[in-house]
């Protein structure tokens, strides 16, 4: 049985990463979000919130945030506080 969640920032990000990079359907991004979050997110819901953040129109992630890029990086960098 699946149940109505709002959308979270972090669960949305990681919808549109598992669409547009990985090219996941609706339905297999609905078990994903169930298997990292572990809430039932209905399909339509998904392909709603994918729609509206398309046409720029989502207020999960406005228009100011479908812009930006993250980009991975494997270095990592170590700063040490000068007041111990």
């Amino acid at each position: 049985m699946f149940e109505n969640y709002k959308i979270t920032k972090e669960m949305g990000l990681r919808i549109l990463e598992l669409r547009q990079e990985d090219g996941l359907t609706f339905p297999k991004i609905s078990a994903k979000i169930k298997a990292e979050f572990g809430v039932d997110v209905v399909r339509s819901s998904i392909e709603r919130f994918y729609k509206n953040f398309l046409k720029g129109s989502s207020r999960i992630l406005p228009n100011d945030v479908v812009h930006v890029q993250v980009k991975h990086s494997d270095q990592f960098k170590t700063e040490k506080p000068l007041n111990k």
